[in-house]
């Protein structure tokens, strides 16, 4: 069985591992790519086409914004979540107009993110199956029309 890809970009090491142990533990039919900045982020989007991006704003070159509206034009079928320590109106609208389809805050990872992820996976077609347990969370509605955390 191919394992689901899903791609975190965080310009923080252990951040990024968290995020990627976090996913894993909760997703076992899931495989981490890395990316440390916006452009590699574009490339490895590119080349692997993942169903789900973790992104986070704050990155050197390129914004995590301007990053997300790049994967998305190199793989429009891939489903971007911000994930930012930034929580304000203004960013979770730049993430929207960007492309990104979901929004969580990193001071709400521990409560909203497994539900998100399960949430896109699915969208996407992607079978899974959390470990852990399932939270309800409230949708906003994203500026595409999909569901927004």
């Amino acid at each position: 069985m191919t394992k689901t890809r899903v791609l975190v970009v965080d310009d923080h090491e252990v951040v990024r591992q968290s995020l990627c142990e976090l996913v894993q533990s909760s997703f076992p039919e899931a495989s981490c790519l890395e990316a440390s900045n916006g452009e590699e982020a574009v490339e490895l989007a590119a080349a692997h086409r993942p169903p789900l991006v973790l992104m986070d704003i704050s990155l050197p070159g390129i914004s995590g914004i301007e990053a997300t509206r790049r994967v998305k034009a190199v793989s429009p079928a891939s489903r971007v979540v911000v994930v930012s320590i930034f929580d304000t109106a203004a960013h979770r609208a730049d993430a929207a107009a960007a492309g990104a389809s979901g929004y969580v805050a990193k001071i709400d990872l521990g409560r909203e993110l497994v539900p998100v992820i399960r949430r896109h996976l699915e969208a996407v077609g992607q079978g899974v199956s959390a470990t852990g347990p399932d939270r309800i969370i409230h949708d906003r509605p994203a500026a595409n029309g999909d569901s927004a955390p």
